[in-house]
């Protein structure tokens, strides 16, 4: 089956180079050097506490789109959608068809799934959006992180109590997993919100979100003892800088991987007459934590 792939081009910077004219006859030429050298040597100076100039942008790209895995752009660039196509076949085990996306470089904007069930691929993807989720699932999405690789999802606006989403929103379960490294940056409020929020894999991911929010934020968290080849998890997560590391309503509920939690008024919270089950075979630890774990008293 033909791939296609879909590139977004960031901004291209050119460099200017100036070459000096030769003296003709050789003259004043250790004079000339030695005033170039110092003037060189000034400018370092002067410069010492200039900003440092930010990174080029590098070429974004969608790879996976095909005939049943479409990939739709808004006028403005901004907002990319991920859907699936008539005529889409069903897996083998008769499961509906689910699309997987690779996405690597840099965007700013949102990126919209739309069919249960979408695996986004991250390659060395740099995501970002101002003030609404940088990915945003009304359906099951799974997030994989490709092994060797860094990742960054953020949003860069202002912190807002009201604002009830995260850098990665999903109005059912959110799964994240994978062999490489993620950076979660919710600084609206929310890290990730999900109804149900999973993570799995061997990688490493960091959340943080607001004094606000928490930077795990569901009705549900799961962790499973063993993977599909019957083995522990081995994934590190660090929840950091919110409110809450993990503050799910109902149940938190964690059978493998390691924790590092740091800087938060609580560590783990639900509701009142939520569970929180985390057997003492899971390593978890804390670091400047108010509360461990937190469910709180049903008011009479």
């Amino acid at each position: 089956m033909k791939k296609l792939l879909v590139c977004l081009t960031a901004a291209c910077l050119l460099f200017a180079s100036c070459t000096p004219v030769p003296d003709p006859d050789n003259k004043n030429t250790a004079t000339n050097q030695e005033s170039n050298n110092q003037n060189q040597n000034q400018g370092n100076e002067n410069n010492n506490d200039d900003p440092v100039p930010e990174p080029e942008k590098r070429e974004f790209k969608i790879e996976g789109a095909d005939e049943y895995s479409l990939v739709e752009i808004s006028e403005d660039g901004k907002t990319i959608t991920l859907k699936t196509g008539e005529g889409a076949p069903a897996q083998e085990n008769g499961d509906p068809y689910e699309p997987e996306y690779t996405l690597s470089g840099d965007f700013e904007g949102q990126i919209v799934t739309t069919t249960k069930g979408t695996v986004l691929k991250l390659n060395g993807a740099n995501l970002s959006n101002k003030d609404a989720p940088v990915i945003s699932a009304p359906l099951k999405v799974e997030i994989k992180t490709l092994k060797d690789t860094e990742n960054t999802i953020t949003t860069t606006g202002t912190k807002d109590e009201n604002n009830k989403t995260g850098a990665i929103t999903g109005e059912k379960k959110v799964e994240i997993g994978g062999a490489g490294l993620l950076t979660v940056s919710g600084n609206v409020k929310h890290g990730i919100r999900g109804n149900e929020v999973e993570i799995k894999g061997s990688g490493t991911i960091t959340v943080s979100a607001t004094d606000v929010g928490s930077a795990i934020n569901c009705n549900k968290f799961t962790v499973e003892a063993l993977n599909k080849d019957d083995e522990p998890h081995s994934f590190t997560a660090n929840l950091k800088d919110s409110s809450n590391g993990v503050k799910a309503d109902k149940s938190i509920s964690i059978g493998s991987g390691t924790f590092k939690l740091s800087n938060l008024k609580t560590g783990f919270k639900t509701d009142p007459n939520g569970t929180i089950n985390i057997p003492e075979s899971v390593s978890v630890n804390y670091e400047n934590v108010t509360t461990e774990k937190e469910i709180p008293v049903a008011k009479s």
